[in-house]
């Protein structure tokens, strides 16, 4: 069960852009928000019988960036990356990306195996970001935000990504060289909704380890130009 706006569709990122420049005159200048958005994730699962067409879905991506710069010139503005429709697709968002300079990628896919998985799953954006299967490695280059939405401690039917918290964050610290980590709360996701036992558990490890363990990307990517790190 889900649902997506029509984003593929101009009039509809018409509406989007228009929502994200309204947030963007009210907290642009709020020192204390980090982002500004992009859209949801990359990876849309609607049939063709609605339209959905990956091609058109880049193409008003790449305007809802391009507006989110100017929405958004004192802030990051994000592009939640994980798969898209078609061979070229991610080189192409990425590309974009890097010529506005307020523009971070990341999330919402650690490649880290499942609990119940026995091999690690392939993330279309994350490999890119690398600049493997014909990417250019942006590690650096620029922001990365790490981000998982399920960690699971108790539970085993809720069990999801990752499992202990410090594999997430040497993955994301390690491996794809972040800016940002973000962890998100979610119930309903199998298990018993709002079990504080994962997040007790996640808090703890994040207050017992050192800073520097835990931030990677310590300078300014350089797509930024300058930035008080």
């Amino acid at each position: 069960l889900y649902a997506v706006a029509r984003v593929w569709e101009q009039a509809v990122m018409d509406r989007s852009i228009a929502m994200r420049s309204a947030y963007g005159a009210r907290y642009n200048s709020n020192p204390w928000f980090e982002f500004g958005s992009v859209s949801g994730e990359t990876a849309i699962g609607a049939p063709s019988s609605t339209g959905y067409s990956a091609t058109a879905l880049v193409v008003q991506l790449k305007r809802a960036m391009t507006a989110a710069a100017t929405a958004w010139p004192n802030t990051l503005f994000r592009l939640p990356a994980n798969f898209c429709g078609y061979t070229g697709c991610m080189e192409d968002l990425f590309a974009h990306c890097r010529t506005l300079r307020n523009c971070a990628i990341g999330g919402p896919d650690p490649e880290l195996p499942l609990p119940v998985e026995t091999v690690t799953r392939t993330i279309q954006a994350n490999r890119y970001f690398r600049g493997l299967d014909g990417g250019t490695d942006l590690r650096g280059i620029i922001p990365w935000v790490g981000e998982t939405q399920d960690l699971g401690y108790v539970n085993t039917v809720a069990k999801r990504c990752c499992e202990p918290a410090s594999d997430f964050v040497t993955y994301q610290r390690d491996t794809m060289h972040n800016s940002y980590k973000v962890f998100i709360r979610r119930d309903g996701t199998g298990g018993a909704p709002g079990d504080t036992n994962v997040w007790t558990t996640l808090l703890s490890y994040l207050a017992a380890t050192p800073l520097n363990d835990l931030v990677y990307q310590h300078g300014c990517p350089s797509n930024m130009g300058s930035c008080t790190p």
